[in-house]
């Protein structure tokens, strides 16, 4: 008697595993059957005939349940009728028919449990809504950052006083608290002074919004050791470019997020990105040559 149970219990198993599939995940695509089920065409599309298919699917399968649990009852009603006096033959007509009664129930239970959880599973109207993933806070991942728009509202100064107090704001830091006097280089000012001299005064706002920018986004430490001051060849007053002093998490900020790279006609690597050209110079003291056009 093993046998029936099996087969209700293998029917059993197959509803309640279709019956939990959604009909937006089992209709990805059209399908051709060999065989359709009657009222169908051999192709089911994915614009939601498929839930209609497999109901009709569920009301057949517990259609055929009841036929077969029918049969079986009549079957042993016959067998225990015709045992006569044979208690084996009576205990096995009863034990086929109270096997067919408790499938018949296993079949309609399922139905029901499924009803009771959520009418929509019968239904097969399941939609299971596509789950976001918040953006992170700490910055960006890894591909091109978005090109940073200079608010209007904002007002930057020129003053080097003022400048300094902006990108303290910000949480940027210089390398040398006294500025280079005008027009002395900083070697000039290293060799009679005997310390360094960094200038940020003229920097135009853009490049210190940029500066903000790359702060927010890296949230890592950004030093300014180069910048206005005289003595450079491509700094100088009023110009967005400054030197950045290295560290693995800028260093590494830089990498993941640029859009193109190269080496320049001296030998340094160059990274670019939306807010400017990063170029790893190594001669003397190792930095970011940073042109924030």
């Amino acid at each position: 008697m093993w046998g029936k149970k099996t087969i209700f219990g293998a029917g059993l198993f197959l509803f309640l595993s279709i019956a939990m599939i959604p009909s937006n995940v089992l209709a990805q695509s059209d399908y051709t059957f060999v065989e359709p089920l009657p009222g169908f065409s051999n192709t089911i599309s994915q614009s939601g005939i498929f839930s209609n298919y497999l109901s009709r699917v569920f009301t057949i399968s517990i259609g055929l349940a009841a036929i077969l649990a029918t049969l079986m009852i009549v079957v042993g009603g016959i067998q225990r009728v015709t045992a006569y006096d044979n208690p084996g033959k009576k205990g096995e007509a009863n034990e086929r028919i109270t096997n067919a009664v408790l499938g018949l129930l296993l079949v309609l239970s399922a139905w029901l449990i499924l009803y009771t959880i959520n009418p929509d599973l019968i239904r097969l109207d399941l939609v299971i809504p596509a789950i976001g993933v918040a953006a992170p806070t700490g910055g960006p991942g890894p591909g091109p950052i978005p090109e940073p728009a200079t608010p209007a509202e904002y007002i930057y100064y020129t003053d080097e006083d003022q400048v300094r107090a902006t990108l303290g704001g910000f949480g940027i830091g210089i390398n040398n608290a006294q500025p280079c006097p005008v027009n002395v280089t900083y070697q000039q000012y290293r060799i009679n002074e005997g310390s360094g001299c960094t200038s940020v005064g003229t920097l135009p706002g853009n490049a210190q919004f940029r500066l903000r920018f790359l702060k927010l986004q890296c949230g890592c430490s950004v030093i300014i050791t180069g910048g206005t001051e005289s003595g450079h060849i491509t700094h100088g007053q009023a110009q967005p470019v400054v030197d950045l002093r290295p560290n693995s998490t800028l260093d590494d900020w830089i990498v993941s997020n640029q859009t193109s790279s190269g080496t320049n006609s001296a030998g340094y690597r160059y990274y670019d990105l939306s807010i400017g050209r990063f170029t790893l110079e190594t001669a003397g003291d190792v930095h970011w040559h940073v042109n924030l056009e």
